[in-house]
């Protein structure tokens, strides 16, 4: 319950919170989960996009399918 408290009072230090936004290890970190968001973005809209083009003319059977 004390460890709680210590810990909020630091993080709603503004100061503090403004060293560690300029340290290595958190810039790394921020680089690190922004990369990680827009490659599953891309990666969305790229399955989505292959998913709703349609296909080459002739091809709506699949292969196997009788006409």
């Amino acid at each position: 319950m004390v460890l709680r408290r210590l810990l909020a009072a630091l993080l709603h230090n503004p100061q503090l919170v403004e060293r560690l936004s300029e340290s290595r290890p958190i810039r790394r970190a921020a680089q690190l989960t922004a990369f990680a968001l827009l490659q599953a973005q891309l990666h969305c809209q790229l399955r989505r996009g292959l998913r709703d083009r349609p296909g080459p003319p002739g091809s709506q059977g699949g292969p196997g399918a009788n006409s």
